[in-house]
C-alpha cells in the first residue's frame, strides 16, 4: 500500500513537475528573446534562464539516477549502497535549490542595491 502511494506521488510529479520545469526554462528564454534589445534586462533574464536550465541538468544527473535506484528497493534491510544513493539524491536537490536561490538573488539584489545607492538623494530614510 505504501509503495503504491509513493509511486502515485512520483507519477504526479512527472505529470505536473516536468511541464513546469520545461516552462520555467522556456518562459524566461522567450522573455530574453523578447527583451534582446534592452541589454541590461536581457542579460539578467538570460542568466535566470541558464540557472533554471542548470537546475534541471543537476536534477537529471544527480537526482534521477538516485530515484531510479530507489524505485527498485523493497522493504527490508538497508542496501549496501544506501549512503551513496542518499548522498546523490540530497546533493542533487541542494544543487537545484541553490541555483534557484541564486536566481532569486540576481533578480532581487540589483534593485536592492540601486535603492540603497539612491536613498540619500530622495531625502527618505535608508532602507
Amino acid at each position: 500500500m505504501a509503495g503504491d502511494a509513493r509511486h502515485a506521488k512520483l507519477e504526479f510529479f512527472a505529470i505536473v513537475g516536468a511541464p513546469l520545469d520545461v516552462a520555467a526554462i522556456a518562459c524566461p528564454g522567450l522573455l530574453a528573446w523578447m527583451l534582446r534589445s534592452d541589454r541590461p534586462a536581457f542579460w539578467w533574464i538570460l542568466a535566470a534562464t541558464v540557472l533554471y536550465l542548470m537546475a534541471l541538468v543537476a536534477w537529471f544527473t544527480l537526482v534521477k539516477p538516485a530515484n531510479d535506484v530507489l524505485a527498485t528497493w523493497v522493504p527490508g534491510p538497508i542496501p549496501d549502497n544506501f549512503e551513496s544513493v542518499r548522498s546523490s539524491w540530497e546533493t542533487g536537490h541542494m544543487e537545484a535549490r541553490d541555483m534557484n536561490h541564486d536566481l532569486v538573488s540576481i533578480t532581487i539584489e540589483p534593485q536592492h542595491f540601486r535603492r540603497q545607492a539612491t536613498w540619500w538623494r530622495t531625502g527618505t530614510s535608508a532602507p
